[in-house]
């Protein structure tokens, strides 16, 4: 795939390479140099506020206890709210 480079050196993803890596439109991608000279590009992680994770596990779970819900659940639970922010969690 080929990119068109503006004169300020900016360039637009394709939406599936967007999709693919877990950006969203708006979001922040990191490009790293590899050793090899090829590039990667990676959507950028940011780490929730304890806030935002007890809100999504409110959400998905109800009322049930942290302290009782089956660690996948809770696994899911963080990764479901990094994506509702169009960011990527546990991997």
């Amino acid at each position: 795939m080929e990119l068109t480079l503006t004169a300020d050196g900016q360039c637009v993803l394709d939406r599936n390479i967007m999709e693919s890596i877990g950006a969203l439109p708006g979001g922040k991608v990191e490009v790293s140099r590899q050793q090899d000279g090829s590039v990667r590009i990676a959507a950028a992680n940011k780490k929730l506020s304890i806030h935002e994770v007890r809100h999504a596990m409110r959400q998905i779970l109800g009322d049930v206890r942290i302290a009782d819900a089956p660690l996948e659940e809770i696994q899911t639970t963080i990764a479901s709210a990094y994506a509702e922010r169009g960011e990527r969690g546990l991997q």
